[in-house]
């Protein structure tokens, strides 16, 4: 079983909202940068 926390659990509702309101990119120090989602949503890590 894959076991996520609650921070982790977070992020990747806030990447579902971000993709469903059509942005195209989520700034987040917390997700690995360059990771796509659905090919629509991309993450910016501002920090790396």
């Amino acid at each position: 079983m894959n076991k996520c926390g609650f921070i982790d659990s977070n992020l990747w509702i806030y990447a579902a909202i971000a993709d469903g309101s059509s942005c195209a990119i989520l700034y987040s120090e917390d997700m690995q940068g360059g990771q796509r989602i659905e090919n629509r949503l991309v993450i910016c890590n501002p920090f790396s």
